[in-house]
């Protein structure tokens, strides 16, 4: 049997206005030979997902919202060894400190230009990278380089770029993960 956990392995982190993530899958539509089933829970306010080469799944954790605002934004790592369909494992890869909101992406070794991986993440203002390897469960990647700023900087309609647009910010490889978008 084809588990959709296999496909979207964390759809219980996903927010629903309202009912718990049980009635979800309850009420969820499958094709025949399908299942669903939670990956893993309880890692706040979820936005995106990217699963590496390897298998392991980035999610992008965005900052929380209220009435004191705090920026505990960050990049989690989930590893499923055994294959059962629940994470065996979580690692904090991209600390808070990024106002991270909802774009991922990874460039693999063998694209990049000195053969290392690359991870990509976005805010509403600016693209980070980290140097990564697929694989690597332990490391945390810390602050990271800014690739792209200022893409919600316009002061003005009259300028160019993004006036305080939507606050999340898709990013996209072309083939050969060349191109960002």
């Amino acid at each position: 049997m084809l588990s959709i956990a296999a496909l979207v392995p964390l759809l219980h982190l996903l927010p629903r206005a309202s009912g718990s993530a049980a009635e979800a899958i309850n009420e969820a539509y499958l094709p025949d030979g399908f299942s669903i089933q939670t990956f893993s829970t309880g890692h706040g306010r979820t936005r995106s997902l990217h699963k590496l080469p390897n298998g392991d799944i980035l999610l992008v954790k965005a900052q929380s919202r209220g009435a004191e605002r705090f920026d505990d934004s960050k990049v989690l790592l989930f590893w499923d060894d055994d294959l059962d369909g629940i994470a065996d494992g979580v690692h904090e890869l991209v600390p808070p400190g990024h106002d991270l909101t909802h774009g991922i992406e990874y460039v693999v070794p063998e694209n990049s230009k000195d053969g290392k991986g690359l991870l990509l993440a976005s805010s509403d203002r600016d693209v980070f990278s980290w140097p990564y390897t697929h694989g690597d469960r332990a490391s945390s990647l810390g602050r990271g380089s800014v690739l792209v700023e200022g893409m919600n900087a316009r002061a003005s309609s009259d300028d160019l770029g993004a006036y305080k647009g939507h606050w999340t910010r898709t990013l996209a490889l072309s083939p050969g993960d060349q191109k960002y978008l």
